[in-house]
């Protein structure tokens, strides 16, 4: 049984068929990645990071014991202090923030690609699509939670990771430079995570709500867009221009479903336009014409023809 938002769909292609302008169907835009949205989801991420730097840095360095300037530094108080560094982190970067950061590109997301949607829609069909969204608040929803927990895995693992380095460098007698290359060495890749995490999450998300509105408004196939990758897959590149089914999806799953892959979906609109045809014959023009006028209408109207009235609505006597 077609959704709603399908009927509405097909309808409105059958009336813009009859009644709207003469319109060429194009072949609709290619569709957008979300490329600024990751960018700038990346760089928040980062900054995320870059507080976690500046908690480890102010533990490590205040007060006696551990000092990152200092050869002499103890396992034990370094251990103490990432555990201060954890607790801090928890302060400086609550989870309903977090969420708020993670909903507010989500959102962002969506409204792209509702406008890329739009454009492709409006190119192929001659008419905008009508979408419910039933299914992409949750979607948001499931964004928000994932990316919640990825940031804070992120944080635990990088705040783990100093803790057994910091342990090590007791043992081995690290010198303080050689442990200040190996922080900062860990931080950096605590960088390159959380880019990997926006571009991966974003890419995914955008492929998601992708695929419940082509499916929403009817349509249920695509045709593979491949993005150009620096280490892209073989199997994606060889997939650029097929058809697929989205109750059929491909072993590894429909583009973006693989770790950073940009893959993206072309919407087939055949199922529309068969849609629209089978809609086709029930349009008729009489169930456009103009309603009939009211009995109020018609008096107005006849008072009009009756009387001369002026601009201040006052009958001028002939």
């Amino acid at each position: 049984m077609p959704s709603v938002a399908a009927r509405q769909t097909a309808a409105r292609v059958a009336m813009t068929r009859r009644f709207g302008p003469a319109m060429p169907q194009r072949p609709g835009p290619p569709p957008r990645p979300p490329t600024l949205i990751e960018s700038d989801y990346a760089h928040r991420l980062v900054r995320i990071v870059d507080q976690l730097r500046q908690v480890v840095q102010h533990e490590l360095s205040a007060g006696p014991g551990v000092r990152l300037d200092d050869d002499s530094h103890q396992g034990a108080e370094a251990r103490r202090r990432i555990k201060r560094a954890r607790v801090a982190v928890d302060n400086e970067v609550a989870e309903q923030r977090l969420e708020h950061v993670a909903r507010d590109y989500a959102t962002r997301i969506a409204v792209h690609q509702r406008q890329v949607l739009k454009e492709q829609a409006e190119a192929a069909l001659g008419t905008d699509v009508i979408t419910l969204d039933a299914e992409v608040p949750s979607l948001i929803a499931g964004f928000v939670h994932e990316n919640v927990a990825l940031i804070r895995k992120l944080q635990g693992d990088t705040l783990g990771h100093l803790e057994t380095l910091m342990t090590r460098a007791a043992a081995t007698s690290m010198s303080s430079a050689d442990l200040q290359e190996a922080i900062a060495d860990r931080f950096a890749k605590a960088e390159r995570h959380a880019r990997l995490i926006a571009m991966d999450q974003s890419q995914k998300l955008n492929s998601r709500i992708t695929r419940a509105r082509h499916q929403e408004i009817g349509v249920d196939a695509y045709w593979w867009k491949h993005m150009p990758r620096i280490k892209p897959r073989p199997h994606h590149v060889a997939r650029d221009g097929l058809r697929f089914q989205y109750d059929k999806p491909p072993y590894d799953g429909h583009p973006g479903t693989q770790i950073a892959c940009g893959c993206l979906q072309l919407p087939d609109w055949s199922s529309v336009h068969q849609a629209a045809d089978d809609v086709l014959p029930q349009v008729a023009p009489e169930d456009f014409a103009e309603p009939k006028p009211t009995l109020l209408g018609r008096a107005k109207k006849w008072v009009k023809n009756k009387l001369r009235i002026d601009e201040h609505g006052n009958v001028i006597e002939e």
